[in-house]
């Protein structure tokens, strides 16, 4: 599994058609240049996990020029010229495929909250420089779960806006997960991480509406907290399956584009 974060955990990475494009493009393209097999990657506002197939022992010129291309083309988007990921090396690790597979199709997560994977519509046949073309099942390629805190009637109208057809809906209650200021989540994010690989730590977005959640494991725990708000909302729990029993949770799937409700992928 690959993963990388944005300097200073700025949403660098924030979903839009650019930046869609330039994610699939790169990986595409870095992926059929060190035949690199790509199983599922998951690109959310600050960083990004991909799980792969490394069959050639190729990872490191595949990290390498996947991270290279991406800074220069999310640069040129924004305008920018600093580095766009963190100093912190690109974490590369060899790990079980249920357990990678299931932590990207779940990743982040959380309360009262909502998550929304979301799948774009992709071309079967994705670019690639020269004159060939890069086959990419689409379905694969890019999806993100997003996750949302709605407090209100008008937080849910509001996220109507945000979800995309064919989107798998869960609607989590607070008891879900525990709400923290600062630091203070510090104690109870190590213990429920100690006790669990399912523990979640999620920030409130300035916008009160947006939760930046991730699977952390100790090193990011450490990351989050020497950088986090006094003031920050922190929300603290297990990840919540795909419920659907009206008491803990509410799961559902949104039409297609064509009125027709079809099974999700995850």
């Amino acid at each position: 599994m690959v993963t990388r974060r944005c300097t200073q955990r700025q949403f660098l990475l924030r979903p839009d058609p650019e930046t869609n494009n330039n994610f699939i493009y790169c990986l595409a393209e870095a992926a059929a240049r060190f035949e690199i097999v790509v199983l599922l990657p998951s690109v959310l506002s600050n960083h990004h996990h991909t799980v792969v197939y490394d069959r050639h022992g190729r990872i490191v010129e595949f990290v390498e020029h996947l991270h290279k291309m991406l800074a220069k083309c999310q640069n040129a988007l924004r305008g920018r010229w600093e580095n766009m990921f963190s100093n912190s090396a690109a974490f590369s690790k060899s790990t079980p495929a249920r357990f990678s597979l299931t932590h990207e199709a779940i990743e982040p997560s959380t309360s009262g909250r909502v998550r929304v994977p979301r799948i774009p519509p992709l071309s079967a046949n994705q670019p690639r420089r020269g004159s060939q073309s890069q086959q990419i099942n689409p379905g694969a390629v890019l999806s993100s779960t997003n996750w949302f805190r709605c407090g209100s009637p008008s937080d849910l109208e509001r996220l109507v806006s945000e979800v995309h057809p064919g989107s798998s809906l869960s609607f989590c209650f607070d008891r879900h997960f525990a709400e923290h200021r600062g630091e203070s989540a510090l104690v109870p994010a190590r213990e429920l991480l100690a006790a669990t690989e399912d523990a979640l730590v999620g920030i409130l977005a300035p916008d009160g509406f947006h939760i930046e959640m991730t699977l952390p494991d100790e090193a990011d725990v450490r990351e989050l907290f020497a950088e986090i708000s006094p003031d920050a909302r922190v929300f603290v729990g297990v990840y919540p399956g795909g419920d659907n029993d009206g008491f803990d949770a509410v799961t559902l799937v949104v039409p297609d584009l064509d009125g027709v409700v079809r099974p999700h992928p995850y």
